[in-house]
């Protein structure tokens, strides 16, 4: 229990300090690099100053002039950063002082020796501006610039380690260990950083991809790496349309009528997948969703049947005063799923009972919706129909058409709303096969 405390103490005095030059607008990302390099720097200036004052103490005065004069310079920009909180302001400021006292330092130390290696501290900053860098020729002038500066100060060692005086044996285990642990850890951090960044853009992907395809698609995906067309025996397709979208469209502005058709499709979107309706695709002012695949079940009927009654409930209360009006078809049967394409690829069905759905709404009433007889047979026991009878659409014969106008008196509440009987049948409905 202490422990934790203790912890917990230590975890808010560090996104305390870090949170210095954050900004209320910041993203995720751009938080996370600003707390990371504010904390890197205080361990920086907390380090500078703990050796300044070592080495004024062994009469070192040059190099402990160099450590405290870096340690006030990344005091400053520290201070600065809190009242301007520009992040590129800060970044530069870091890596470039840094970079300039690596190189005094070094010199001042003595070279490789004399200084216990202190350019190996140039590791862990170049793995910082591959961090904090987006550009990528930026990153590779910083890779060239301390590849420059290392060979540079080996070919010039021989001068700067000329009548160095060396440093006392505990003041060289000391500068090991405190270098070994400041690169370890800088090493670790940026590992972990980038692990994350990692994480969080396969995260955005996934969620994104997830917005695409259906969610069991995308487990086949991550798995196998493709995704195979399947034959479903029997699911229902639904199609939706607005009546006299071409008019409506010139009666308003472009920005307008996309705002409302969006307005439309989201709230469609919403009470397709409150009915576990898996919608497909939108073309233009049509929307297209189907039932019962990608993962198979019983009461995709009832499923669509709901989902189609629910948006003409949400037509006819939000569009009172708008001219705005739907067709909708509905057919069930047999039809093949899969994904087409290699770039912008789409989940998509195909088949007779798809195109007898496109027709069925086609042929439908404004304000309806209209079902083939294969519908009706799977849910004549919770709907009231209209019998339309047999109605000539293209490229078929005759097909025997039904309007879907409500549930049964005995199965709601409301008008288009189920109530506890309905919900007990759909119980039962939902676990039996369906049969012709």
């Amino acid at each position: 229990m202490l422990l934790k405390k203790i912890t917990d103490k230590i975890v808010g005095l560090i996104s305390w300090a870090g949170s210095v030059g954050i900004n209320k607008t910041d993203n995720a990302e751009l938080k996370s690099n600003k707390t990371i390099l504010t904390i890197a720097l205080m361990v920086a200036i907390l380090n500078l100053g703990l050796f300044s004052i070592e080495y004024f103490k062994m009469g070192r005065d040059i190099a402990a002039y160099t450590l405290f004069l870096c340690a006030i310079m990344h005091l400053i920009s520290l201070i600065f950063f809190k009242f301007h909180r520009n992040f590129k302001i800060f970044r530069n400021t870091f890596f470039i002082v840094m970079y300039i006292y690596v190189i005094f330092y070094h010199t001042s130390m003595g070279g490789y020796i004399g200084s216990v290696e202190y350019i190996m501290y140039g590791i862990p900053l170049l793995i910082g501006t591959q961090m904090f860098y987006k550009n990528k020729s930026i990153k590779m002038f910083w890779f060239a610039a301390y590849i420059v500066m290392a060979i540079l100060l080996y070919l010039l060692e021989p001068i700067i380690s000329k009548n160095v005086m060396p440093l006392p044996d505990h003041i060289i285990l000391f500068t090991k260990l405190n270098n070994f642990i400041f690169i370890a850890g800088l090493v670790v951090l940026s590992i972990n950083y980038f692990l994350r960044v990692i994480r969080t853009e396969k995260q955005k992907s996934d969620a994104l991809i997830r917005n695409i395809l259906p969610s069991s698609v995308v487990d086949e995906l991550n798995a196998l790496g493709l995704s195979y067309p399947v034959l479903i025996p029997n699911a229902t397709a639904i199609f939706m349309d607005f009546v006299g979208f071409t008019k409506i469209t010139q009666k308003m502005s472009p920005q307008e009528f996309v705002a409302i058709l969006n307005e439309h499709f989201v709230n469609f979107d919403q009470i397709f997948k409150k009915h576990n309706v898996e919608k497909l695709k939108t073309i233009g002012d049509g929307y297209m969703a189907v039932g019962g695949l990608p993962e198979e079940n019983h009461s995709h009927p009832l499923d669509v049947a709901l989902a189609g009654l629910q948006v003409l409930d949400y037509m006819e209360n939000k569009e009172k005063d708008l001219d705005w009006n739907i067709r909708i078809g509905i057919h069930t049967g047999p039809m093949v799923a899969g994904i087409i394409g290699e770039t912008k690829f789409s989940y998509d069905v195909w088949g007779h009972t798809v195109n007898l759905c496109s027709r069925l709404e086609t042929a439908g009433k404004p304000g309806n919706i209209n079902v083939s007889e294969d519908f009706y047979k799977y849910t004549k026991n919770f709907f009231e129909f209209e019998q339309r009878g047999y109605i000539d659409i293209k490229n078929s014969k005759p097909v025997k058409m039904y309007l879907l106008k409500d549930l049964k008196a005995h199965l709601k509440s409301t008008a288009y709303h189920p109530n506890a009987k309905f919900y007990e049948l759909f119980e039962i409905y939902s676990n039996t096969p369906l049969k012709d």
